[in-house]
């Protein structure tokens, strides 16, 4: 099995432009006031006097422009501009699913709106990254665990070293079974003696996954979800896990254990698991089908 591996990324500048036009401004009939020694006796005995707004006793709370704006100032208009980077995180495979390796950042076209866009920065080294495994436990993957551990190990051997990695495991309700760790180990240590049961809440436990994966400490951040993609029991549903992924800066991978020939209804199950790797680009040629053979 090989493990999805984020080998380039590409970071394009977005400019929002912002086209203004500065005339001339002619102050007429507009002093400028200033305080001398000379000028010190205006204040004269008796006088009473208002603190001005903003000043102590009268708060004034400031107002931030809109970018794109044009602001008045002491040293006259102003224009706010706004730049933003967008991290697009790619993987590139052949037609027989192994990742494409020494792209440079020629290879990549960007657009938005199709509107081509420049790449300001291009990096294709194998950082380490924050991984939520998201295990299926439940009733259906009887008979299936010993292969989808198989399957979880072959990924951790071709892991970065300093891979932090949860595990969440689920049937009708995600668990949290062991929080970030660096250590392949822990997390196969729980999945000894699991005893698959009771229904599957897919798609409740990607969500509560992708809550999660937040707080890993690198900034590359992935799933990857092992099921037969069965769900029945999910609160949440597509659309509802649609929206969130758009705010979540997380790939998502699945590896499916299917029995094509008795899962039901037919299909069902690899479609569930594409429709989720597809929410956040995960390609599916990712997705692993192991099928009984005997």
């Amino acid at each position: 099995m090989m493990r999805p591996r984020f080998r380039a990324v590409i970071i394009y500048k977005i400019f929002i432009a912002v086209v203004a036009s500065l005339f001339a401004m002619q102050l007429s009939g507009v002093g400028t006031l200033a305080r001398s020694t000379e000028q010190s006796s205006d204040q004269r005995s008796g006088e009473d006097t208002k603190p001005a707004a903003g000043a102590e006793g009268n708060p004034v709370k400031p107002s931030v422009p809109a970018a794109g704006t044009r602001v008045q100032g002491n040293s006259g208009p102003k224009i706010l501009l706004e730049s933003n980077l967008v991290n697009v995180l790619v993987t590139v495979t052949d037609s027989y699913g192994k990742v494409v390796t020494g792209l440079k950042s020629d290879n990549f076209q960007v657009y938005d709106d199709k509107v081509g866009q420049k790449i300001a920065e291009f990096s294709n080294e194998d950082a380490p990254i924050s991984i939520g495994i998201v295990y299926d436990v439940s009733g259906s993957m009887r008979g299936r665990i010993n292969r989808s551990i198989s399957a979880l190990t072959r990924f951790f051997e071709t892991s970065h070293q300093d891979d932090d990695v949860f595990l969440m495991a689920f049937n009708s309700r995600p668990i949290l079974v062991q929080d970030f760790t660096t250590s392949p180990e822990s997390v196969l240590s729980h999945l000894t003696l699991v005893d698959a049961s009771q229904s599957t809440a897919l798609f409740d436990a990607v969500y509560v996954a992708v809550e999660k994966i937040k707080q890993g400490r690198h900034a590359r951040k992935a799933l990857l979800v092992i099921s037969d993609g069965q769900d029945n029991h999910s609160r949440y549903g597509y659309r509802e896990l649609r929206d969130q992924l758009k705010e979540a800066d997380v790939l998502i991978y699945a590896i499916g254990v299917t029995e094509p020939f008795t899962d039901m209804p037919a299909d069902y199950g690899r479609g569930v698991l594409e429709a989720i790797a597809e929410m956040t680009g995960g390609a599916p040629s990712f997705l692993i089908f192991i099928t009984k053979t005997s």
